[in-house]
């Protein structure tokens, strides 16, 4: 499997002879950058797998989300291959049997759960629907039902006051009755605790807080909230927008 764009420029600057174009080709074909592209054991592509994955559907997804599923792709088309089997010649007991295989299969040394599971076919559900609607298979063979025992998250939702306390004692090095702990070791403690407060009071997912430079966050003023954004390539939704309560200072302890 290979990502549109991943092989950089050439060593020494020199291209392979014959393959001087590619980036011409790539753009005449409607290739994207970071469009996956699947290889089969052959050395062979298939251009209406390509095809598949520069539609909307698929490219309209994010950036984390094509990365996830790409791999899936190829653990499903190994399958088939293993079979005698092209992509595209995938029916109802392929995909039923590759369930069985992935959830419950004797030889397989990380059997998925039902949450697994229900991305993975998601992911293969998406797919064969775009061939369908583009005439490349007869029907979309991913028609099981949706697992029954994806287990929820328990969330429990956190109070400013208890998040405080988590972080002025898990982080700022304080005692919870506000007074300084002498064991703590830590060193940091604005930084942590500031970047704690940024990712509760936006929202902010962990790939996205965890990319922001310092150039790109608000310049505070006397304002109780800032809004920023997030870069396209790390954001779950093109172009989105946080707003946080961003204070200059966290807690009370030196830090020097």
């Amino acid at each position: 499997m290979f990502w549109v764009g991943d092989v950089g420029d050439p060593v020494g600057g020199r291209p392979v002879p014959g393959w001087e174009d590619l980036k011409e080709r790539e753009r005449a074909l409607g290739l994207r950058e970071r469009q996956p592209i699947l290889v089969a054991p052959d050395g062979r592509g298939d251009p209406r797998l390509s095809e598949c994955l520069r539609r909307s559907a698929f490219s309209a997804k994010a950036q984390g989300t094509q990365v996830t599923y790409a791999p899936l792709y190829r653990l499903f088309f190994t399958f088939l291959w293993q079979r005698g089997l092209d992509g595209d010649e995938a029916s109802e007991d392929d995909v039923e049997d590759w369930e069985d295989w992935r959830r419950r299969g004797q030889a397989n040394p990380a059997p998925v759960e039902g949450g697994t599971w229900g991305k993975e076919q998601g992911s293969l559900k998406l797919l064969y629907g775009i061939a369908a609607q583009r005439g490349l298979v007869p029907a979309n063979p991913v028609t099981l039902a949706s697992p029954s025992d994806v287990k929820t998250s328990d969330v429990k939702w956190l109070s400013p006051r208890a998040f405080r306390l988590w972080r002025n004692v898990g982080l700022g090095g304080m005692l919870p009755g506000g007074l300084e702990d002498e064991a703590w070791r830590g060193r940091p403690v604005g930084r942590d605790t500031a970047v704690a407060d940024l990712m509760y009071s936006s929202g902010l997912r962990r790939r996205e807080g965890g990319t922001l430079l310092l150039c790109e966050l608000p310049v505070l003023g006397r304002r109780n909230y800032y809004a920023g954004r997030v870069g396209q390539g790390v954001a779950k939704r093109a172009g989105y927008t946080f707003t946080s309560a961003i204070r200059r200072s966290s807690t009370s302890r030196a830090t020097g």
